[in-house]
């Protein structure tokens, strides 16, 4: 073998080695802008037959309302329960007032907020629950309190804890 032919074997072994390695590390190569997926009609036999079933004619589901004005869950006046509430309360300490706001976050759950418009109306509103007109939760500012009330339409009325009675209001 001459000298040159050798030089261009080894040069295409090299080349071709080169190569290998670089498809080997390359999971899977495709034509730019192709994502997959079939091209045709599916489910069809060699004589051209369609062997796959009729499209399904049964209607689709609907999910759930999670409003609380039309969840199955709430019922009479607790349907109005999410919203903002203006609040009055009788303590032995004095009187206290101020807004909260209540949200839904499950079927019969519901957490919130004090509006912080004076220094007995702050903080916020977990573990709520309702079931028929009774509502219980808890505040939190500084420390908890517990919430009981009943509601009815608009109103509701109840204590917490330290001896407080109150009154809300939907606004």
């Amino acid at each position: 073998m001459n000298v040159s032919r050798t030089k261009t074997l080894n040069l295409i072994t090299a080349a071709s080695a080169m190569l290998a390695l670089f498809m080997a590390g390359a999971p899977a190569l495709g034509q730019a802008g192709s994502v997959g997926g079939n091209i045709g009609k599916q489910g069809k036999s060699a004589s051209g037959s369609d062997n796959s079933p009729p499209p399904s004619t049964q209607p689709r589901q609907q999910r759930p309302n999670r409003n609380v004005a039309t969840s199955s869950a709430t019922t009479g006046s607790l349907r109005s329960l999410v919203g903002t509430w203006r609040w009055d309360a009788a303590c032995t300490g004095g009187p206290g007032n101020g807004l909260f706001t209540l949200r839904e976050t499950s079927p019969g759950e519901f957490a919130g907020a004090f509006g912080n418009t004076n220094s007995w109306d702050r903080g916020t509103i977990s573990n709520g629950k309702f079931d028929g007109d009774s509502v219980t939760f808890e505040s939190y500012y500084m420390y908890a309190r517990t919430w009981t009330a009943t509601v009815r339409g608009s109103r509701m009325q109840g204590s917490f804890s330290g001896g407080c009675t109150f009154t809300a209001v939907k606004q």
